[in-house]
Parts: structure tokens; sequence; C-alpha cells
């Protein structure tokens, strides 16, 4: 999602988190917001599925994922996006909040 909505909106994201503007125009603070919270999301996605050893790190992983799921929720509804890249974030979101509705 992260770097299909990037193209959308002109520019190239590197695996380091940096950006490069391909179509002139920054990304607005909110657009930058998103993808960075998209990043911190995963992040903290891969945390609580791949590194949740004990019940007190899994309980603070899933509360850094409800951090970041509500930092993208806010983000997203400020952005214009596609109706195909608002499907995926929907989708995703969902799958999230049932991930963590779980834990």
């Amino acid at each position: 999602i992260r770097y299909n909505f990037a193209s959308t909106i002109g520019i190239w994201l590197n695996k380091d988190g940096t950006f490069e503007v391909l179509s002139g125009r920054r990304p607005s603070p909110d657009e930058k917001k998103f993808l960075d919270g998209l990043a911190a999301l995963s992040n903290s996605v891969r945390l609580l599925h791949f590194d949740s050893p004990t019940s007190e790190a899994r309980r603070g992983n899933a509360l850094r994922v409800r951090e970041d799921y509500r930092l993208v929720e806010a983000t997203w509804r400020k952005i214009p996006m596609s109706s195909e890249n608002n499907q995926l974030v929907r989708e995703m979101l969902g799958r999230v909040e049932l991930m963590t509705s779980t834990s």
C-alpha cells in the first residue's frame, strides 16, 4: 500500500525511508505523515507477530500496533486518494483491527 500510494502522488520511496520527488510536487504534511505511519504500522505488526516472546511483550507490541493504527486511520481520512487505494487501506486496517482485537 505504501509504495502504491507513493507512486500515485509522484514520489519514489527508497528502502531507507527517504524519498525522491518524481512529479515536481512534494508530498503534503498529511501525505508524508500517512506514509511514515504505514511504515511504523508495518514494523509494529512485524514485532507483534515475530517478536513477542512473553505476554508482557505481546501486550506492549499490541499497544504499539493500535497507536500506529490510529495514526494511519486519522491521516488516511484527511488525504485524497484513488478508490483502489482507499479500498486497500480499508481492508488493511480491517485486518489489523481484527488481529489486535485477539491480542
